[in-house]
């Protein structure tokens, strides 16, 4: 409840707001018709890149990768033969028993078995990569947010499966003025505070900046970068913050919640010779970010203040302080 009137360097920068959101976010669509079985994930899954979420049973495209490699393996033992045919062939020319035009039917009927074979090959592939389809994996490690089907239902090619984020890394996109945004280099540091986890100073950084200001309101979007390795930070908080771009001067700062205000006035509930008085003070910026408000006058560094808004003493009360608050 009890706070330092502290000498301090409030940093300066220009001030962003916005939601918090996953930085990466993929939307696993369906990429072939058919009947979905096996769903193996579902909202709030922890999953890994590559891991099956879901099967899609496509019986066309499973015969056709069937059908597919009877292809390959007559066309294999088409080739064996022709080759073979060639061998006798060159053998029997050689020995003047069949002519030049045998000898080339011969050589042709090797090289459309060649062809065939190849023909055969690129439609298995195919029919491979079409079957491999029907295997509904996730593109990034992350957690499901969304699930959009149910086992049994079917689908067709494009619809909505799943959604997929990684909430590792959070993205805050924010619009600036014109002229603050000349200020912002990709890179900066950003210090930012969350109404639900009160107290706590988080930082990230300034990730890209759009080259075009919006004909609508005039304003740069910046999109800022924020590490969230064990996962604290839930995504769709509301964030607001500065973008640092320096330390500023030394100025007196107190908690924002000691200085209150009346009509216009600020004041501060200040202890001076173990009794409470109120002190008018003059505010200037605030850190959001770090918690406090810059105090331009009525308070000297040292002075102590109640820093809880909810707590109501009178002045001229006598009190003792047993621990100073460490700020």
């Amino acid at each position: 409840d009890i706070a330092r009137a502290d000498t301090s360097r409030l940093a300066a920068g220009v001030l962003v707001t916005g939601t918090l959101r996953p930085a990466d976010v993929v939307v696993v669509r369906a990429q072939l018709s058919g009947t979905v079985h096996r769903v193996r994930a579902d909202r709030g899954t922890s999953v890994s890149q590559g891991q099956t979420l879901a099967v899609i049973e496509a019986l066309g495209v499973q015969s056709t990768a069937i059908g597919a490699k009877a292809t390959v393996a007559a066309a294999t033992a088409g080739l064996a033969l022709s080759q073979k045919k060639l061998d006798a062939a060159r053998m029997l020319h050689k020995a003047g028993a069949i002519s030049d035009v045998d000898l080339k039917v011969a050589e042709s009927d090797f090289a459309s078995a060649q062809a065939q074979l190849a023909s055969a090959n690129a439609q298995l592939s195919a029919a491979g990569e079409n079957a491999g389809r029907a295997t509904v994996r996730s593109p990034l490690t992350g957690v499901v947010s969304d699930r959009k089907v149910e086992d049994g239902e079917a689908v067709t090619a494009g619809a909505e499966l799943f959604t997929v984020v990684n909430p590792r890394e959070l993205e805050l996109a924010a619009n600036v003025p014109v002229d603050e945004a000349g200020a912002v280099k990709v890179g900066q540091a950003v210090r930012f505070t969350l109404a639900s986890l009160p107290g706590q100073v988080f930082t990230g950084r300034v990730n890209r900046k759009d080259p075009v200001a919006s004909e609508d309101t005039r304003q740069i979007g910046l999109y800022l970068r924020v590490p969230n390795p064990k996962g604290n930070i839930v995504a769709g908080q509301f964030a607001s913050g500065r973008i640092v771009s320096s330390d500023g001067k030394a100025v007196i700062v107190v908690p924002v919640g000691a200085v209150r205000e009346t009509s216009g006035t600020f004041w501060v509930l200040r202890i001076n010779n173990g009794a409470i008085e109120r002190r008018d003070v003059t505010v200037g910026s605030r850190d959001d970010a770090a918690g406090v408000v810059v105090i331009t006058s009525g308070l000297a560094a040292g002075d102590r203040v109640i820093a809880s808004p909810g707590l109501q003493i009178a002045a001229g009360t006598r009190v003792t302080v047993a621990a100073d608050s460490a700020r």
